[in-house]
């Protein structure tokens, strides 16, 4: 039997507006403003650079199929910070989901033409067979 595997991603854009408060990864000293997808005049990052995760024999043997959802800052330089799961899979599925993400670039959010952090939300998808 021929294993073969897929992972699909989507970036979900969070509906409700409610700009935050996050600490900015270069300068500790200072607090810069996160906002959501829905921020009125904001435009979404875009991946520039997102690989796909690696499937680990475990997720792999027990032929997962689920979604993955994970939380993430998009820094103004479009790096990746603060990434977490919101929702699992099991399997050690959404380690490797987060490890790949880390590892992602964007073209930043910008709002009024200056690049803006920005939390998103990003769906990733595993078909194991």
């Amino acid at each position: 039997m021929r294993v073969r595997s897929l992972a699909a991603i989507l970036l979900i854009a969070c509906a409700v507006p409610r700009p935050g408060v996050a600490q900015d990864s270069n300068n500790d000293q200072s607090a810069e403003t996160v906002y959501d997808i829905g921020t009125h005049g904001l435009r979404p990052p875009q991946a520039i650079d997102a690989p796909s995760p690696n499937n680990p024999d475990e997720g792999r043997k027990a032929k997962v199929n689920g979604t993955a959802i994970l939380s993430a800052t998009v820094t103004s330089t479009g790096d990746v910070r603060d990434v977490w799961v919101k929702k699992a899979v099991g399997k050690g599925l959404d380690e490797k989901a987060l490890e790949a993400v880390r590892k992602w670039k964007f073209k930043p959010a910008t709002l009024n033409g200056k690049p803006v952090p920005v939390r998103i939300d990003i769906e990733i998808k595993f078909h194991l067979y």
